[in-house]
């Protein structure tokens, strides 16, 4: 009887530590006014979104945490909308107080947003939204191939940072661990059947 209590408790202990594994979707958003040109059409101080999407799990650390972002979408209002097809990362700058978008091939940035909350921001977590009133892009947004044509951004004005928390989604690992602590379960309970006969 006792064998049969050691192998319930471990069961239960190894599908109650594996509940807390999980990694959660992030969008970082950068919104404002913007003047430049998309596959040719000229845009003056148009509202727009930049919608970049990491996983949490892939947020690096140190004085400069990165994330890659598997999808940037945009929207021009008046003008248009689609996705980034170069790779990106967000970024913050901690010793700065900065935070941004760069090209994930050779790290030159897109976007620069300065703010003494950055200082802090690891891109794990929500933060924002947080305006700035500067200037924030710094003449490197030339050209970048979108599914609507090149985007070239040659000003930007009123911008919104804000990280937003998607529901936390468990690893399959996670899924597996419980599983398995089910099916330990289920033979305890089993074998305690018969231990008691």
């Amino acid at each position: 009887m006792r064998n049969c209590s050691v192998v319930f408790k471990i069961c239960l202990s190894v599908a109650l530590m594996t509940s807390g594994a999980s990694a959660a979707n992030i969008t970082y958003e950068f919104s404002g006014v913007a003047s430049g040109n998309l596959n040719g059409v000229d845009f003056q101080d148009a509202a727009f979104v930049i919608d970049l999407t990491g996983d949490t799990s892939a947020a690096t650390g140190g004085a400069t945490s990165t994330n890659a972002a598997s999808s940037v979408t945009f929207t021009i209002a008046g003008v248009g909308s689609g996705s980034f097809l170069d790779l990106y990362q967000v970024f913050v700058n901690k010793a700065v107080g900065a935070v941004g978008f760069s090209l994930a091939s050779d790290g030159q940035d897109r976007v620069d947003v300065f703010d003494p909350a950055f200082n802090l921001y690891d891109l794990t977590t929500a933060i924002g939204p947080i305006s700035t009133s500067t200037d924030f892009f710094i003449g490197q947004f030339s050209g970048d191939p979108t599914t609507a044509g090149p985007i070239n951004l040659d000003s930007g004005t009123q911008v919104t940072f804000q990280a937003i928390l998607a529901a936390t989604v468990p690893e399959p690992s996670t899924f597996a661990l419980a599983g398995l602590g089910m099916v330990g379960a289920l033979v305890t309970a089993a074998r305690r059947r018969i231990c008691a006969a």
